[in-house]
């Protein structure tokens, strides 16, 4: 790979990411709208040979409002966690609950109970997961676009796309270096956990028993007479720690690194990178794919590409994974029978506990449901390796099409835009969503796998064929599949264009064809010549 040394000192650069600013919200504030004024002029103009290359430096303010957005999520979230700390002593227990937990004292276990519909119960812990799932995505932009660019300074930027929680900068405790790595991933596994335990259910029946004494099936609810939510102080600390923790590591690795465009496509990041002499184009490999790019033999183009799987050495692994995931929580309900005495809920003794939601043992089955989801979370992050990889091949591939690749840098469109990532982006809270049905904190029994748990291996099943059948499936055609790989598009564009167009531009003067990019359509390539 043809590297240069990156030039730190570019002004238009530093005006984005100048680590003189304080972190304060206010100065956060005024430099979102500093830099929205720079992110919404005409793209500046870059000389090449005897064109121009369009330079986008992307939406920086997108990155800021989604980290203040995050930011303010978090602190909001502990501060309601420390509200119902300090008033939970003066909430008495609803009337109707007086003779089901005669012992119970909100004040002492700091938790307040509200009437709640048990659907709006069940509903508000999908909609939890969502916003954690707009809150993750939002400062995991931040952190795969930082680390991206900091891979770059230190030359080892292959493709657009990363495992980011598994990437790193070189130093232990670097903006993102593994340190940082393992603190996101810990938030992140652990506001997914946190948001499950937010709400318990608890529940009257008709016949004057209760969820305390046995647990109906979750789907079953005709017999309920009146349904209650408590709301433990713990979780909801929690949770607002977990997301405040992401939003400020983003924070200071955005002031830190140096990002010449946060433009989500390749090729933006690629005409960036050859703007900045951070790498060149290289003659003779205008038929090469990702694949075999430092391959530069003449050769006849093909009708179809090489697949994922056969470019980036760890699709093969995401696959593997998602696969191994699937098939333990496939089986992991099936390890215990059911219980005809208990409706719904399956025959095994987990951690419980003495009182009504006592914080420590909230806090001993957070962690227990935490560590097991970590599979998931972990799971789901490495399938947006290949969903991404298939999204930048289809900006790519457009170069051929009637319109031409007309690469968008707002991150929004470019996530909604492409089906593969914007169907996994969707799932991935309901599937963490089942997840919380399935394996939750009861107020009073502890940790309980309910049989909605059934359905959380099929849900992994779902992931895991759409990752494999996106890791095989080969792009048909002869240009070149690149997959988001920086070199190999700067060796397949030629000439840099806001709207670019690929095909056959005619013989070299040893005879070989050529093929590259060019601002108007041009004609297809010969399959039975021979490019170089």
């Amino acid at each position: 790979m043809s590297y240069f040394p990156l030039p730190l000192q570019d002004k238009e650069v530093v005006s984005l990411n100048s680590s003189e600013h304080k972190y304060s919200l206010v100065t956060l504030f005024n430099h979102i709208r500093s830099v929205r004024s720079v992110s919404n002029s005409t793209p500046s103009q870059r000389s090449h040979g005897t064109h121009t290359l369009p330079y986008d430096v992307g939406y920086p303010y997108l990155a800021h409002s989604g980290l203040v957005f995050s930011l303010l999520v978090g602190i909001s979230c502990i501060g309601i966690g420390a509200i119902i700390f300090v008033i939970s002593p003066q909430f008495d227990i609803p009337p109707g609950l007086t003779s089901h937990v005669p012992s119970w004292s909100p004040g002492t276990e700091r938790n307040i109970t509200i009437p709640m519909n048990h659907y709006v119960n069940v509903t508000l812990g999908l909609a939890f997961n969502f916003l954690v799932t707009v809150c993750t995505e939002a400062t995991g932009y931040v952190h795969g676009t930082t680390l991206k660019w900091g891979l770059v300074q230190e030359q080892r930027l292959e493709f657009n796309a990363n495992l980011r929680l598994f990437s790193a900068t070189k130093g232990a405790f670097s903006v993102n270096g593994p340190v940082v790595n393992i603190l996101f991933l810990i938030s992140i596994v652990f506001s997914y956990a946190a948001s499950a335990s937010v709400l318990f259910r608890l529940n009257i029946y008709e016949d004057g028993t209760d969820s305390l004494q046995h647990h109906p099936s979750l789907w079953h609810t005709s017999s309920i007479a009146k349904s209650y939510s408590i709301i433990s102080f713990l979780p909801v600390l929690i949770l607002g720690i977990a997301l405040t923790l992401q939003a400020v590591l983003g924070l200071i690795a955005y002031h830190k690194t140096t990002v010449h465009t946060w433009s989500s496509s390749p090729l933006d990041v690629s005409s960036a990178l050859v703007h900045h002499g951070c790498m060149k184009h290289r003659s003779d490999r205008c038929m090469r794919s990702a694949a075999s790019t430092d391959d530069t033999t003449a050769i006849r183009p093909s009708p179809h590409q090489p697949k994922p799987w056969a470019c980036h050495k760890s699709v093969s692994r995401v696959v593997y994974l998602v696969w191994i995931t699937a098939i333990v929580f496939l089986i992991l309900p099936w390890a215990y029978k059911f219980n005809p005495k208990v409706s719904g809920y399956l025959s095994w003794d987990g951690p419980t506990w003495d009182g009504f939601a006592p914080p420590l043992a909230v806090l001993q089955g957070s962690l227990i449901v935490g560590i097991v989801q970590a599979l998931i979370t972990v799971s789901l992050h490495c399938s947006e390796l290949v969903t991404t990889l298939a999204r930048d091949e289809e900006v790519w591939r457009a170069a051929t099409s009637a319109k031409g690749a007309q690469p968008s840098a707002n991150p929004l469109r470019v996530l909604f835009g492409s089906w593969q990532t914007c169907g996994l982006v969707l799932w991935k809270p309901v599937l963490h969503w089942i997840f919380g049905l399935s394996l939750s904190l009861q107020v009073t029994s502890g940790l309980v796998l309910s049989t909605v748990s059934l359905a959380l291996g099929p849900g992994i099943i779902v992931v895991a064929v759409f990752v494999t059948y996106i890791a095989n499936l080969k792009p048909p055609g002869p240009q070149p599949a690149a997959y988001g790989n920086v070199q190999v598009l700067a060796d397949l564009v030629d000439e840099w264009w806001e709207t670019m167009y690929w095909g056959h531009k005619g013989t070299k003067l040893w005879g070989a064809s050529h093929a590259g990019t060019s601002s108007g359509p041009l004609p297809p390539v010969g399959m039975g010549l021979v490019y170089a």
